[in-house]
């Protein structure tokens, strides 16, 4: 068998490791049982799933409901047994509970050996009606332990490019615009700071008492939990304009080059200022009226990272406005939002291409996500991206177990995620600050397909970097 490389580079920053349930899969063909079904508890569920994978719980909960075809609809008493298979479970189980009195149909713990990674364990349960009459046992289920230990994992956290694309220092910053409305704002050395973009030069183009000005400001934000910016100006100036100006297509050009920043509208150059409060970051606009202005081009050129957009291959790169013709509308929505271009790069695409020689009869896919991952194997989805809840990633990483047998063939295979930043990676700001989480990267993967074969033999496919 040969196994290609995943194509992603290694991540790090991730480090204990906490197991989360998968997805339940349906259970097996019916199975040895005693009496008819109507006397007999069913719905059996452990740690409140019904035949869940991946579990990491030492002592898993059992619980099941009560047959209402015969008895007093009560319960005095119940047995559990364990096996290692539903064939097992007469004459070997691994645990016997006995008898026990009591009422409780739920959250009743384990408490046999030590349970092993990635083993199937069957049980089934029997209970005493409140008359003392016993019912016959439920049809066996089972639940499927996951990865238990550091060292069950030989998988690599991987993620993507881990750069920021639109993160600029010094560069020429070029607004082809039209105004519509009474004013409009350029972003520039834009940040997620605070719950807006608090750090960022504006430029303002607007009307003030009937005339046009330009408005050079900066904006700081201050700290603490308030989203209030304080903004300061820079420089104010008059903008020399006919009647028809707002009904034209202008100019604007911002050279960036350590903290000078020289300024042209319609290649006049308004002024040159020296300022180093903002250092970098990204570019957008910022209205407060819904037809503003209408932005026909932008480009930015720093000799690297360069950006350039027309809009006209129908895509708006920004996080607001409309497409309309001749460009992208600011600010259609919510007035004083900042549209910005998106700062971090675009969501990873990971890929491993394997290849093998026989089918395996079991296939197990374990994996571990520091954001959110939609995976796929040989095109088929696998789970779904917003499957994980909330973790506090300083401490523990969820992951997931899979059951990709049917997935599998002999010959070519695939397994592909797309990573999404979800609470771990989070870049534009919000009213709970996520984006300065103190765990904050780039989305992260750590992927461990098992694989079993007809004759014993086993065999891993990892996250390799």
């Amino acid at each position: 068998m040969r196994s290609a490389k995943w194509l992603a580079v290694l991540a790090g920053g991730l480090a204990l490791l906490s197991g989360l349930s998968g997805c339940a899969t349906p259970a097996p063909g019916t199975q040895p049982h005693d009496g008819p079904v109507s006397s007999l508890p069913f719905d059996l569920k452990t740690e409140y799933a019904s035949t869940p994978l991946g579990l990491d719980e030492a002592q898993p909960r059992f619980s099941w409901r009560l047959p209402d075809g015969a008895g007093d609809g009560r319960q005095s008493a119940y047995r559990i047994r364990v096996a290692n298979s539903a064939q097992s479970l007469n004459d070997s189980a691994l645990w016997d509970s006995g008898r026990r009195q009591g009422r409780d149909t739920a959250q009743i713990a384990y408490e046999g050996p030590a349970l092993q990674s990635r083993t199937r364990y069957w049980w089934q349960v029997q209970v005493r009606d409140g008359h003392g009459r016993t019912s016959g046992w439920s049809a066996p289920s089972w639940w499927e332990m996951g990865l238990l230990k550091p060292d069950d994992w030989s998988a690599q956290w991987i993620s993507g490019r881990t750069t920021l694309d639109h993160d600029w220092h010094d560069a020429r910053i070029t607004f082809d615009f039209t105004l519509t409305g009474s004013g409009v704002g350029f972003l520039f050395r834009a940040r997620p700071v605070g719950k807006t973009y608090g750090e960022a030069y504006l430029w303002r183009i607007m009307k003030v008492g009937g005339a046009l000005q330009w408005v050079a400001q900066v904006r700081r934000y201050p700290g603490g939990s308030s989203s209030t910016v304080a903004v300061s100006t820079l420089r104010s100036l008059p903008i020399a304009a006919g009647k028809d100006w707002t009904t034209r297509r202008h100019s604007l050009v911002i050279e960036t080059r350590g903290k000078t920043l020289t300024t042209t509208l319609d290649g006049v150059v308004l002024g040159t200022l020296e300022d180093d409060a903002e250092t970098s970051g990204t570019i957008g606009f910022v209205a407060n009226e819904p037809d503003a202005a209408i932005i026909h081009a932008v480009a930015v050129e720093n000799g690297g990272a360069d950006f350039r957009t027309d809009f006209s291959d129908g895509i708006n790169p920004f996080t607001g406005g409309s497409l309309v013709a001749g460009g992208l509308q600011v600010a259609a929505g919510v007035p004083d939002k900042d549209l910005v271009l998106p700062i971090a790069a675009p969501a990873p695409l990971l890929r491993r291409a394997f290849t093998l020689t026989e089918t395996p009869v079991s296939a197990r896919l374990y994996v571990a996500v520091g954001g959110f991952a939609d995976l796929s194997v040989n095109g088929t989805r696998v789970g779904h991206s917003l499957q994980d809840g909330y973790t506090d990633y300083d401490k523990r990483v969820l992951y997931r177990s899979f059951d990709v047998s049917d997935a599998l063939r002999a010959g070519d295979n695939v397994i592909a995620a797309e990573l999404g930043r979800g609470w771990y990676g989070v870049t534009e700001p919000n009213e709970w600050y996520w984006h300065m989480a103190p765990w904050h990267a780039a989305p992260t993967l750590r992927a461990q397909l098992e694989l079993r074969y007809a004759d014993g033999r086993t065999q891993r496919i990892v996250s390799d970097g």
